[in-house]
């Protein structure tokens, strides 16, 4: 009688069984078929089959249609027949061949679609870990890269592996256990992770140079694919940015700024974005856009005044003036006259502010002059506190006016310098001091956008006395300076001048007469510098 059957199997792990170093593993086997009709018993046979051929035949008897045992792993043949109720056998099925498998490997990590967030940019050194599988003495690496440049294939005989990969990357891995008679695991799984690469840098967005926006720029960061544009524009009325326009996934690294976009004060955010790499952090700028005609030749007359333009808030100034002076000294108490030139001049520091609509504002200057004679070194210092205004002179040109108080140092000699000694008792030296109001003009005219001039006058009124040689008051005496400078405007926030001052201050003060100077009622001790100076000027917006 000939057996039809289907037969199943199923692998079970072994429990508790011993490394294949200690001992044969022996995997657990089921095999179930079909009922035989009148049958009362089976005979299975298991015959090995190796490289020299069948090797030992196994046979079981089991009284159902089913056979449990274990088995070393390898490849198998198997046979069965039945038996009636009086022990009479059907005929023998044909064999048929299955293996005995090892287990299934366990990955461990990484995990099924794990990410992986890397420090480094390009590369990491990544461990791969799974669990060991009895019966098994080495392991089939293998890894791939989404875009197939990375493979990686190695036999290991641990159950972890290292591997350097590359960042921004999807990879897939798999591990095939090896063991007794050259049988491998069984259902191998793939695992796929992927390497999330550092975050990327901000961008930096280039500020406009004008309010004549047309276009934005901004730098491009490695790695970059594409960005997240975001354009706000500031609403007077609830003093809250609120968003015109948001751009995904923009490739280039500009951004049109349509003249259908009205003028205002506005905000640009930008986030560069890259596969598989952390999205960088924004980079926002804020910038005004004039309202109104934002044509080129409306633009180049804008630009042209840029020359001269300071920047609203907190801005600093430097000069230096230097020049071969002119000393004159008259004293009527004591008969003496004094004249001498000498090599002087002055450096001055300075801060001011401006409010936001740019109009008004202060300015504060110290200065710090000297000159050398009688092989001595004489400075003298002077503070300046100065209100300012500016007002619109056309369309290139510009007036700043300024009104304040002085402190003012002022060298004084007594008796005949020379030039060819270093003898210091030829010439007596006291340091006079006045204060009182000054006044002050400037006329700034653009040329070009980089290029202008300056005239400059300021007034100095000598009214109080602060210090005098013989104590007397000071009597009033006006000081002046006159300057004609060219400016270049080296970016937004500073100006460079250069020119010519011409410079003059005087003190003076009742003498105290004597019999011996024979000098008339109402004469005055009075000096006078004068010198026409190398000016250089740095204004500096913060």
């Amino acid at each position: 009688m000939r057996i039809w059957f289907g037969i199943s199997l199923l692998l079970l792990l072994l429990s508790g069984a011993a490394p294949a170093s200690a001992q044969i593993y022996r995997r657990e086997v089921s095999f179930e078929w079909e009922d035989v009709p009148d049958a009362k018993s089976y005979e299975v046979q298991i015959r090995p089959v190796t490289k020299d051929g069948p090797g030992k035949l196994m046979s079981f008897k089991t009284k159902e249609a089913v056979w449990s045992g274990k088995l070393v792993p390898g490849k198998y043949t198997m046979s069965l027949r039945s038996r009636d109720f009086r022990g009479v056998p059907g005929e023998w099925s044909e064999p048929s061949e299955f293996a005995v498998n090892l287990d299934p490997v366990k990955i461990k990590s990484p995990s099924e679609k794990a990410q992986i967030k890397a420090d480094d940019p390009d590369e990491i050194t990544q461990k791969f870990e799974w669990l060991p599988v009895n019966g098994a003495n080495e392991y089939q690496f293998e890894l791939s890269s989404g875009d197939g440049k990375t493979k990686i294939s190695e036999t290991v005989k641990d159950t972890s592996f290292k591997a350097k990969i590359p960042v921004a990357m999807t990879y897939t891995w798999k591990v095939t256990g090896f063991g007794y008679n050259s049988m491998q695991s069984e259902n191998v799984t793939t695992t796929s992770f992927s390497v999330i690469g550092k975050k990327i840098p901000k961008p930096k967005i280039a500020s406009p140079e004008s309010e004549f926006v047309r276009e934005l720029t901004w730098s491009r960061p490695p790695t970059v694919e594409n960005y997240d544009v975001d354009l706000n524009r500031y609403n007077p009325q609830s003093k809250k940015f609120e968003k015109i326009l948001s751009q995904e996934n923009v490739t280039a690294e500009t951004f049109s700024f349509g003249p259908e976009l009205p003028g205002g004060t506005y905000s640009l955010a930008v986030k560069a974005k890259g596969s598989l790499r952390e999205t960088s952090d924004t980079s926002r700028i804020t910038f005004k856009v004039i309202n109104g005609d934002r044509s080129p030749s409306a633009e180049y007359t804008a630009l042209v005044r840029k020359s001269i333009d300071r920047l609203s808030g907190w801005y600093g100034i430097a000069s230096y003036l230097v020049t071969q002076i002119n000393y004159y000294g008259e004293t009527p108490e004591t008969g003496g006259r004094t004249t001498t030139n000498v090599m002087g001049g002055t450096g001055r520091l300075g801060a001011g502010y401006f409010t936001k609509d740019e109009r008004w504002g202060f300015l504060g200057i110290v200065d710090l002059s000297g000159f050398v004679i009688s092989g001595t070194n004489r400075t003298y210092s002077s503070i300046e506190l100065s209100g300012m205004s500016r007002h619109v002179l056309g369309v290139r040109g510009e007036g700043r006016l300024s009104a304040g108080l002085y402190y003012k140092e002022f060298p004084q000699l007594f008796g005949t310098p020379s030039a060819t000694t270093t003898t210091k008792a030829l010439v007596n030296f006291f340091q006079s001091a006045s204060m009182g109001p000054h006044f002050g003009g400037e006329y700034w005219h653009s040329l070009t956008p980089k290029i202008g001039f300056q005239v400059n006058s300021h007034i100095y009124y000598s009214l109080l006395t602060m210090k005098s040689p013989n104590g007397n008051p000071v009597e009033p005496r006006i000081s002046y300076q006159l300057g004609l400078m060219g400016s270049y405007r080296v970016n937004n926030r500073f100006t460079g001048l250069m020119g010519l001052t011409l410079r003059m201050d005087q003190i003076a003060y009742k003498a105290k007469k004597t019999g011996a100077a024979g000098e008339g009622t109402g004469d005055f001790d009075e000096s006078r510098i004068t010198g026409q100076y190398l000016s250089f000027y740095a204004e500096y917006g913060f």
